[in-house]
């Protein structure tokens, strides 16, 4: 379980004094509670690149260039959205592109 830094344990109220001294490197500490809910979810591309071209003034074709596809991100607020969202395509998984296609990989292949 992650933790984060315990403020009310370190400022003096009314009733308890504050900590008067305090090691930096290990301040009060308490949990954070787990939520499961709401929860991101994600919808893969079918394609793993897009294919830009880019050309000059005369319109002629200067450069292609292949930029990965990107993930879509949609939040979800209880189980009934998720399950509704599942079934429409969507995933608890990110997605991870590819790397770029070798344009060399097949130039010495038999």
């Amino acid at each position: 379980m992650p933790f984060t830094v315990d403020i009310e344990a370190m400022t003096s109220t009314p009733g308890k004094p504050g900590i008067v001294s305090m090691d930096p490197a290990k301040p009060p500490v308490k949990a954070i509670p787990f939520m499961e809910y709401p929860r991101c979810i994600y919808k893969h591309p079918k394609e793993p690149y897009k294919i830009i071209i880019h050309r000059n003034a005369k319109h002629e074709v200067v450069d292609e260039e292949r930029v990965p596809s990107e993930h879509l991100t949609r939040v979800v607020a209880d189980k009934k959205e998720l399950a509704e969202a599942l079934k429409d395509g969507w995933v608890l998984e990110a997605y991870v592109p590819a790397g770029p296609v070798d344009p060399n990989a097949n130039l010495y292949s038999e």
